[in-house]
């Protein structure tokens, strides 16, 4: 496959999954809207209830935020800003983490800074925010 050939395919699979995505985001929110009134048998059962219904706006947002991210990335051939991608829906938190190594240059998760003693005992850690975090925690310009 040419470079045009491969990217005019993913291009096309994107609209796939850009499209599904909407089904599955516009589904949710039907039937948030359809149960606001439905009730469990018992109280567990109500209160389980509650709580995923409570949990279902926020997985909305998430997906529009991808969609969106998709959309604008792929389709439009924007770079899309460091600050508003999203790698995870749930661990939101998550980073993209260049690593250097020639197998797996890129990883996902989260940058921890260790501190240790002459005996190797961790005596400070902290989980950073970014690359942002990185560079003001350790003053670099």
């Amino acid at each position: 496959m040419t470079p045009k050939e491969r990217q005019a395919r993913q291009t096309e699979k994107y609209r796939q999954l850009i499209g599904i995505t909407e089904e599955v985001v516009n589904s949710a929110r039907k039937v948030l809207q359809q149960t606001r009134k439905a009730r469990g048998k018992d109280l567990m059962a109500g209160l389980t209830i509650d709580e995923l219904r409570k949990e279902i706006p926020h997985y909305c947002e998430l997906g529009d935020r991808v969609i969106d991210q998709a959309r604008r990335r792929v389709l439009q051939g924007e770079q899309v800003p460091t600050a508003e991608k999203i790698y995870s829906i749930f661990e939101t938190h998550t980073d993209l983490i260049k690593r250097g190594k020639v197998l797996t240059p890129v990883g996902f998760g989260h940058k921890v800074f260790l501190a240790e003693s002459a005996q190797g005992l961790v005596t400070q850690y902290e989980v950073l925010q970014g690359i942002l975090a990185t560079i003001s925690r350790w003053n670099l310009p």
